[in-house]
């Protein structure tokens, strides 16, 4: 993974993807990995309180992306308040809070 150029789509694929086990069972369903841009992760939360506190764990947050992905993935995490794109219910595997997987 240390080839891969920095804009790379797998590479975003996968950050996303390991979010849930970056961030934990609490927090997977109040926050959300929206994107990469050039080594910075962009999370969102519709709590302005969890988003202030998680700019608390920003470096363990990227200490545990070093152990899944590899050094100089992520250099940055930056944490918005907005509302989440979906909505999982831990209950129903691949199934939103409504009972249908997202299109």
């Amino acid at each position: 993974m240390s080839t891969w150029t920095q804009n790379s789509r797998a590479k975003t694929g996968l950050v996303l993807y390991y979010w849930p086990k970056v961030i934990g069972e609490k927090l997977k369903t109040k926050t959300e990995a929206v994107r990469v841009t050039n080594g910075i992760l962009w999370i969102r939360t519709p709590d302005p309180s969890l988003a202030y506190n998680l700019t608390f764990f920003k470096k363990e947050i990227i200490n545990k992306y070093q152990k899944y992905l590899g050094r100089k993935i992520i250099r940055d995490v930056r944490v918005t308040v907005g509302e989440l794109a979906s909505v999982y219910d831990s209950g129903k595997t691949g199934e939103n809070s409504k009972g249908s997987v997202p299109q």
